[in-house]
């Protein structure tokens, strides 16, 4: 018999997933500005565009603004991340298209990781390692409890069209928009700007909006998203994301079982983790043991510890004390057209162990006598086993 059980379809509420694609010149900062003034007031800017967002900044809409100078995905997910936690009502993020091409993007990310292995005619497994990393931006949009505005480039060519007297000349135009392919699946609208400014909707799951096109869209776009995105029940609490439960599977451990189902869990969702999200694991990991050994030792009173805190280990790449697990503090500030262009600094700290005293089982003890320091617990990723691509690195 199927464990499977279908349920009667309701319409929630929900927040918008808008894409604008267009090409120089054809408005989309200033769109997705005026877009985002009509949806709410509380507004943030993730700029990559050198400040560009800022010039329209009292003039089109008041907001914050954080400028970034790498482009990496997972820097992309910090700063989403940051919006979120802040409680910001929309989120434009100008231009998604670096997370794609630009410095540290997707694709240099390869680039490097393909020289690296000495792989330069086969990029497989750059791709391997890269793509859990660029799934994880896009799971970021998609859970952010904002509403989420992206805007990015298009290819653009030149086509020869007659004027009105009759002359050949030139006119650009935008074809596919510079990211991964099926992007534009992800979002509830996609509309293409053209240079007259026409906001053309190409995709949509509103059907208020269906092969629509505005003239210098702005607050009238935003009245029929806002109408549409509130109709219905109220959403429920949005799930964790998998990052998420980890850590609060590590922060509500009492027993080393416990920790070894965190990492457990861990293990089995770790392709959906980024980068700097592996990296934090092994620390959240020794904080947990730390905390459970202190437990213990305030019941055995011996003074000597467990389990060497050394046998813990991080994921291949990696310094063994988790140094490299850190928070970045990515702050949006406000935005004025007299200041210069706000820079951000990434930094890192190593995360803070917290001591609390637990009430431990006898079958805790028990399963921590089995494990020496010399026997780190068993289980791949976070532990002593490294995965495939450490091997082959090794050979």
């Amino acid at each position: 018999m199927s464990t499977f059980g279908f349920v009667k379809a309701t319409k929630t509420q929900s927040r918008l997933r808008l894409g604008l694609i267009g090409p120089s010149g054809s408005g989309k900062t200033y769109t997705a500005l005026r877009i985002a003034k009509g949806l709410g007031t509380r507004i943030a800017v993730i700029d990559t565009e050198r400040g560009s967002a800022s010039k329209y900044a009292g003039d089109v809409a008041d907001f914050d603004v954080l400028e970034l100078d790498s482009f990496a995905p997972a820097t992309y997910v910090q700063a989403i991340r940051a919006a979120d936690e802040a409680g910001y009502e929309v989120l434009v993020i100008d231009s998604l298209t670096h997370a794609w091409t630009g410095k540290d993007g997707t694709l240099e990310m390869v680039d490097r990781i393909a020289k690296r292995s000495g792989e330069r005619g086969n990029s497989f497994a750059a791709w391997r390692e890269v793509t859990p990393e660029h799934n994880a931006l896009v799971d970021a949009i998609l859970r952010a409890r904002c509403h989420v505005i992206v805007t990015m480039r298009v290819k653009t060519e030149y086509v020869l069209e007659e004027n009105e007297r009759g002359k050949k000349v030139p006119r650009k135009v935008g074809l596919a928009p510079i990211q991964r392919d099926g992007l534009e699946y992800e979002m509830d609208v996609v509309a293409d700007l053209d240079h007259d400014h026409n906001l053309i909707v190409s995709k949509t799951r509103c059907a208020a909006l269906d092969r629509a096109v505005f003239r210098e869209a702005g607050e009238d776009v935003a009245g029929i998203l806002k109408r549409w995105l509130s109709d219905g029940a109220p959403a429920p609490a949005p799930k964790p994301t998998p990052f998420q439960a980890i850590k609060k599977l590590y922060a509500e451990a009492d027993t080393h079982l416990a920790v070894q189902d965190a990492t457990d869990y861990a293990n089995s969702v770790r392709q959906q983790l980024s980068r700097e999200e592996r990296a934090q694991v092994p620390a959240l990991k020794a904080d947990a043991i730390r905390r459970v050994e202190e437990a213990l030792l305030d019941q055995e009173g011996d003074g000597e510890p467990l389990l060497d805190h050394g046998d813990w280990v991080s994921p291949p790449g990696l310094p063994r004390d988790g140094s490299e697990a850190a928070t970045s503090n990515l702050p949006f500030v406000e935005s004025a057209t007299h200041a210069p262009p706000v820079g951000t600094s990434l930094h890192t700290s190593p995360t803070s162990p917290t001591s609390t005293t637990a009430t431990m089982r006898d079958a805790s003890v028990a399963h921590a006598a089995t494990h020496s320091p010399a026997t780190p617990l068993p289980g791949p990723g976070y532990n002593e086993e490294p995965d495939d691509d450490s091997a082959r690195a090794a050979q």
